[in-house]
């Protein structure tokens, strides 16, 4: 089945039954679902987008295809659906990326350095 969502569609809900995520937007893009298919292990194609480029890096954590090449995407797609090795690496690599940079533990220590670097509070007298 294929299905095509767009920003009104709660696609987050259908994470989980899919078996790859297909991105190909060109501007910004709410991060929180790209994550979200991360940690539940759906392998991910994309074209380069400024907004995921932390995270999706080719051939570490995802497939990347140039923009508007749509053999390219259509190649990238090919090989997880191929190579199972292939998939099985990127997605465990995706989901060590979002445990160490999104866990519990990288929250707190990103809100300790925020305590760390805000200035006292200002007492009323």
């Amino acid at each position: 089945m294929l299905v095509v969502a767009g920003p009104e569609v709660p696609w987050r809900s259908l994470v989980h039954a899919a078996d790859i995520l297909l991105v190909t937007a060109d501007g910004p893009i709410p991060t929180a679902s790209i994550l979200a298919a991360m940690a539940a292990g759906v392998p991910i194609v994309s074209t380069p987008n400024a907004s995921l480029a932390a995270v999706l890096r080719h051939h570490q954590t995802a497939l990347v295809a140039p923009s508007a090449q749509p053999r390219s995407i259509c190649a990238q797609l090919e090989q997880f659906l191929t190579n199972p090795s292939l998939r099985s690496t990127l997605t465990q690599n995706a989901q060590a990326v979002i445990q160490a940079d999104f866990g519990v533990p990288a929250m707190l220590e990103s809100f300790a350095a925020l305590y760390k670097i805000a200035p006292a509070p200002m007492l009323a007298i």
